[in-house]
């Protein structure tokens, strides 16, 4: 996950943009959205600490690990994310949710996960369009699949099937900021005597 600190917590009057954007310690091998605030190895990340934290905007991308090592189906890992964006909401803070990305072989039973992955992404996106005020759904996995049904290995680590390489991960961080423009208000600055009309990212 990402959270945007706001102006505020800048560290200067002068910083770009309406401040900085930090990771949350949150992502790691094997993490998955279930046991995100249990005694795993996601433990202390807890919601009531996410909620309380300085922060607008939190960015999730989650769920292949739920569909791949957790063995869970399309209802259960909707279930989770829904759960996790709705407890992300009574804090106030906008969501901004990246689509599970597609996974490839060597990934044992690649394409009945396949399947799950795009079940799910196809949940959360009619669902969080219920959210106009308090969320996007960003759709990296359609990139990631360059128009087949899998990942390409392109975007996806050939060796595994579903980290992404150094062409997903930049594909995927520019897609995310492009939404983030449209949440994000512009800057309040001004060059050569006029407004500078680009957004912060």
């Amino acid at each position: 996950m990402l959270i945007v600190r706001p102006r505020r917590y800048a560290a200067s009057a002068s910083a770009v943009g309406v401040g900085s954007i930090a990771h949350v310690p949150d992502a790691m091998s094997s993490a998955r959205s279930l046991t995100r605030a249990s005694a795993s190895r996601t433990a202390g990340k807890t919601f009531s600490a996410l909620n309380t934290s300085i922060s607008d905007i939190v960015c999730i991308q989650y769920g292949v690990n739920d569909i791949d090592s957790g063995g869970k189906n399309a209802t259960q890992v909707t279930g989770y994310l829904q759960a996790l964006v709705a407890e992300v909401f009574k804090s106030g803070k906008f969501v901004v949710f990246e689509s599970i990305l597609p996974v490839n072989s060597p990934i044992a039973s690649f394409a009945s996960k396949q399947v799950t992955v795009d079940t799910v992404n196809a949940n959360m996106q009619a669902w969080l369009a219920n959210f106009p005020n308090c969320a996007l759904y960003v759709d990296t996995a359609t990139t990631y699949k360059a128009g087949g049904a899998y990942a390409s290995y392109s975007y996806i680590d050939v060796t595994d099937g579903i980290h992404p390489t150094r062409l997903g991960a930049y594909t995927s961080g520019k897609l995310v900021a492009a939404a983030m423009r449209r949440v994000i208000p512009k800057r309040n600055a001004f060059y050569h005597g006029a407004k500078n009309p680009s957004p912060n990212l």
